[in-house]
């Protein structure tokens, strides 16, 4: 039993967090206090099953995600976890640069100066 509050605090913490929301939040969404939220991230106790399933709907999880380890789901990604996964996914997806190419990936050219620049995207850097 005590596996499972670990694992459900961890991945309530996550949630409340990637949603930018504070236990005091959390609480009134559920009409409960910001201390019994605190009680269930420190894992020392749970909520009761309707609790639960007022949790998952908040946020658009199942209930065995939320008892699950994180390894076993994807979480809702964070603004800045969500861009730096669409580059990812736009760098991986590109075809291999032509030889004479500066462009990877059709990112324009990233420059500190604001002129043109020799690299594109975070996941490419051009060879010399």
């Amino acid at each position: 039993m005590d596996d499972i509050k670990l694992i459900f605090a961890s991945n309530l913490i996550r949630l409340r967090t990637a949603a930018g929301m504070t236990q005091l939040e959390l609480g009134e969404a559920l009409n409960y206090t910001d201390k019994a939220v605190s009680k269930w991230e420190r894992a020392e106790s749970m909520p009761d099953v309707a609790a639960m399933v007022q949790i998952a709907r908040l946020f658009h999880v199942t209930l065995d995600e939320l008892v699950s380890p994180q390894e076993t789901w994807r979480f809702p990604l964070t603004e800045k976890e969500e861009q730096k996964e669409k580059r990812r996914v736009s760098c991986s997806a590109s075809p291999a640069p032509p030889p004479s190419s500066s462009s990877f990936c059709g990112w324009p050219p990233i420059s500190s100066s604001g002129g043109s620049s020799s690299s594109c995207c975070p996941c490419f850097s051009p060879p010399g």
